[in-house]
C-alpha cells in the first residue's frame, strides 16, 4: 500500500497489487519494433508520479493558504502560511498575507511580527502601505508616522502618503505638522475631496478654527462624497452654521478645486468679530434653556414636559441618524487612502502627469520631515535647491532655523527675518531673536522689542527684551 498526497490534501489510497499486462516477446506487436513496456519499467514510472506529486502537494501549501484567504477562512489560510514558513521560506509576499491574515482573526501582535519581517526579506511599497495602515486603524500614530515619513522619500505616489501622514500627525498630537502635510496633499491635488475632510476636522477639533473648518467641509461634500462620513460632515457642518452663520468672512473662505494658500494671522478686528459671535451665540443658548424652563400651568405644563423630555431623547436634526447615538460634535474619524490602486479616479488622473519626478511641494514635505528628525542639513540641502518665491512662511523658518544649527547665523538671520515678515508668530520672533543675540545684533534686537512691544501673543518671547538703557550699552559697545 502506498499514498498519494492529491492537491486538496486527501489521501488517496491504491492497492500494491495491481496486475499489469504481459507482452509476449513472440507477438507481432514486439517482432515489428514498437516500443515495449515491461513491469518494471511501468512499476519505475509510477514511483515517478508519485514523486512529482508530493512535491507538487509541498509547492502548494501557499497556494492553499490563498485560497483559504479568498474564501475568508482566515484561520485555516494563516496555518498554510505558517506550514509554508517552517520549510525556511523568506518570501516578503507569504509574511504580507501572512500578517494580513492575522489582522482579520483579531491577532494583532502576530500581524505586527510578520509586516516587520515581509519588510525585512524585502517587501516593498505595498507592503509599507498596509502596515501604516494597520497603524493608524489600531491607533498607533506615532509608528504610523515612523513608516509614512519612510515611505515618503521612496514612493512615486507622495500625494496620498501626505494625507495619510497628516492624519496621522492629527491624532498623534501634532497639529502644526499635520497641517503642513495635509495643505501639500491638497495643494498637489485640489479635486480629491479626501484632504478637505481632514482639513476639516484639524481646523474643527484640534486647531479650534470651526470657520474655517466649514470651507473645507463644504469643499469635501461638493466634491466627492464618501459613504462612511458624509452624514456625518454634513451634520457637522450644519451645526457650525447655526453657530456662526452660513456667511463667513474672506478670510475663511475655501475655493473648492484650486489649491489653499492659507491667510495670515488674524487682524484683531477679526478676532473681536469672532469673540463677539462666540458670544451671541452663548447668549441665544442661554435664552432658550431659561425660556423652555419657564413653568407653564395646567396641562399645559404636563404637554410640554412631555414635549421636552422626547426631544431629547429624539436624534436632532444636527445629527448622524444613521449612526443613532453620535451627535454632530462627535469627531470624524481620519480618511486614509486604503492602497494606491483604490484612489478616487480624479486622484490618479491628476497624479499621472506629475507624481513622476519630485515637484517642489515634495521636496517641501521632506523639508518638514527632515527637520522634525533634527536633521539639520538635510533640510538645508533640500531648501537650498527650491526657488525662493516658492518658499512660505513656514519653509523659511525651517531653512532659518536649521542654518542657525548649522552655525551659519548671518544666512539664517535673512531667512528668519524674512519669515517674521510674513508670518509674525512667536515661533518666528523667537528664532529671530536667537539668532540676533547670536550675532549680537542689538540694533535688531530693540528693532523687534519694539515692533511687537503690547502683542499678547508675543509677550512669553518678549519677555527678555533687553531695557533701554542696556540696548544703549549694548549698541556703544557695538561701535
Amino acid at each position: 500500500m502506498f499514498i498519494l498526497n492529491t492537491e486538496d490534501g486527501d489521501r488517496a489510497h491504491a492497492s500494491s497489487n495491481l496486475k499489469f499486462p504481459m507482452i509476449n516477446p513472440l507477438s507481432p506487436r514486439s517482432s515489428g519494433g514498437a516500443c515495449v513496456r515491461s513491469p518494471v519499467i511501468s512499476l519505475l514510472l509510477i514511483a515517478t508520479l508519485t514523486t512529482l506529486s508530493l512535491l507538487s502537494g509541498c509547492a502548494s501549501v501557499k497556494e492553499r493558504g490563498d485560497r483559504a484567504f479568498k474564501a475568508q477562512e482566515y484561520n485555516r489560510a494563516l496555518d498554510h502560511y505558517e506550514q509554508e514558513m517552517e520549510q525556511g521560506s523568506r518570501d516578503p509576499d507569504l509574511y504580507f498575507k501572512a500578517a494580513q491574515a492575522a489582522v482579520r482573526v483579531g491577532d494583532f501582535a502576530l500581524a505586527e511580527r510578520y509586516y516587520s519581517r515581509s519588510l525585512r526579506y524585502g517587501g516593498g511599497e505595498e507592503v509599507k502601505r498596509s502596515l501604516a495602515e494597520f497603524y493608524i486603524a489600531t491607533s498607533n500614530y506615532t509608528k504610523a508616522v515612523r513608516v509614512l515619513q519612510q515611505l515618503l522619500e521612496t514612493t512615486d505616489n507622495p500625494q496620498s502618503v501626505f494625507n495619510n501622514l497628516g492624519a496621522a500627525l492629527m491624532y498623534a498630537g501634532a497639529p502644526l505638522d499635520a497641517e503642513s502635510y495635509l495643505l501639500v496633499a491638497q495643494q498637489m491635488n485640489p479635486k480629491d475631496p479626501v484632504p478637505y475632510v481632514n482639513l476639516g476636522v484639524l481646523y474643527d477639533k484640534h486647531m479650534n478654527q470651526p470657520r474655517l473648518a466649514l470651507g473645507f467641509y463644504r469643499c469635501f461634500l461638493e466634491l466627492g462624497k464618501q459613504a462612511s462620513n458624509e452624514r456625518k460632515i454634513e451634520a457637522r457642518k450644519q451645526a457650525i452654521e447655526v453657530r456662526y452663520g452660513k456667511e463667513v468672512p474672506e478670510r475663511y473662505q475655501v475655493e473648492c478645486g484650486a489649491p489653499y494658500q492659507p491667510p495670515g494671522p488674524p487682524s484683531k478686528e477679526e478676532l473681536r468679530q469672532t469673540l463677539r459671535a462666540e458670544q451671541n451665540a452663548q447668549q441665544e443658548q442661554g435664552g432658550q434653556e431659561r425660556q423652555g424652563a419657564q413653568p407653564e400651568q395646567g396641562a399645559k405644563q404636563e404637554q410640554g414636559a412631555k414635549q421636552e423630555q422626547g426631544a431629547h431623547k429624539a436624534p436632532t436634526a444636527l445629527q448622524d441618524e444613521s449612526a443613532g447615538q453620535e451627535g454632530a460634535d462627535t469627531e470624524p474619524p481620519p480618511v486614509i487612502y486604503r492602497q494606491v490602486d483604490e484612489l478616487p479616479e480624479q486622484s490618479k488622473a491628476a497624479e499621472g502627469a506629475d507624481s513622476k519626478k519630485p515637484s517642489t511641494a515634495k521636496t517641501l514635505a521632506l523639508a518638514e520631515t527632515a527637520f522634525s528628525q533634527q536633521n539639520h542639513a538635510r533640510v538645508v540641502q533640500y531648501l537650498e535647491d527650491v526657488p525662493a518665491s516658492a518658499l512660505d512662511a513656514r519653509a523659511m523658518s525651517l531653512y532659518g532655523r536649521s542654518l542657525a544649527a548649522l552655525g551659519e547665523h548671518q544666512r539664517a538671520q535673512r531667512w528668519l527675518a524674512a519669515a517674521v515678515e510674513e508670518k509674525p508668530n512667536a515661533e518666528n520672533v523667537e528664532a529671530l531673536l536667537g539668532v540676533c543675540r547670536q550675532l549680537d545684533d542689538a540694533a535688531k534686537i530693540g528693532e523687534l522689542c519694539e515692533r511687537f512691544e503690547g502683542d499678547e501673543e508675543l509677550a512669553d518671547v518678549l519677555e527678555d527684551c533687553p531695557k533701554r538703557k542696556l540696548l544703549e550699552q549694548l549698541k556703544q559697545k557695538k561701535q
